[in-house]
């Protein structure tokens, strides 16, 4: 049995929300919890519609709404379900048939947009920053042992609050890249511009390790996109 979360804000017109949804219903293996950061939108009718556990934490960050996620889980292991991200059907069967799990994994990142420089980019976070820094994405779609994050839970920071939690995470193992698919939305990318959005990733991960306010970084992260959430 596993406990799947999912955190979320204003994801009414994320396509991939419903079909995230659609997945997990009439699935007895799988506790799927919704936590959702107060939406102004349809967003918490249609997790109801779908009859999956809803919790709401108005104002709050990803970070404390995984968290919660994660103290309501009641199974022995949880799988981080970024909202823009879709894990393919033999994942799900890997998470259902796999006798032994491993205590954290991620799954191989793909974009849902078929240009070069994202394929680079995916390339790059499966075979570098997971395999070789040991640093995970939540879009990734991660698998974690309950124990650890009971633990330590993920740092309660307004951005690259995954980067912290790997952080974490390696005193207790190294992450397994499994070879099943995770599929990401490219909006980010497509509304901003792919090479600009790539700079302005580089950016904020420059302002990060030199110390700035996550809050700040996550502002300037956020500016000018035309999404449906804010978190």
């Amino acid at each position: 049995m596993l406990s799947v979360i999912v955190s979320m804000f204003n994801e009414e017109k994320n396509p991939y929300l419903k079909q995230i949804l659609t997945q997990f219903e009439n699935e007895p293996y799988f506790e799927l919890i919704c936590v959702d950061g107060g939406s102004t939108d349809n967003t918490q009718a249609l997790v109801c519609k779908h009859h999956a556990l809803l919790y709401i934490l108005e104002h709050s960050t990803r970070a404390a709404r995984l968290n919660l996620g994660i103290h309501q889980a009641t199974h022995p292991h949880v799988l981080l379900y970024h909202p823009r991200s879709l894990l393919s059907p033999d994942a799900l069967e890997f998470l259902k048939t796999e006798p032994v799990l491993p205590h954290w994994a991620a799954f191989t990142h793909r974009f849902d947009h078929a240009h070069f420089f994202l394929k680079f980019i995916s390339w790059y976070s499966n075979h570098v920053r997971v395999q070789k820094k040991n640093i995970v994405y939540l879009d990734h779609c991660m698998v974690i042992n309950k124990a650890y994050l009971n633990a330590e839970p993920m740092p309660d920071i307004a951005i690259f609050e995954d980067t912290a939690l790997s952080c974490l995470l390696q005193a207790h193992c190294t992450p397994r890249l499994l070879p099943q698919i995770a599929t990401t939305s490219a909006i980010r990318f497509l509304d901003r511009g792919i090479f600009k959005q790539f700079f302005m990733n580089q950016l904020i991960k420059g302002l990060y390790r030199l110390g700035r306010d996550p809050q700040k970084i996550n502002k300037l992260y956020e500016q000018h996109l035309n999404l449906n959430q804010h978190n």
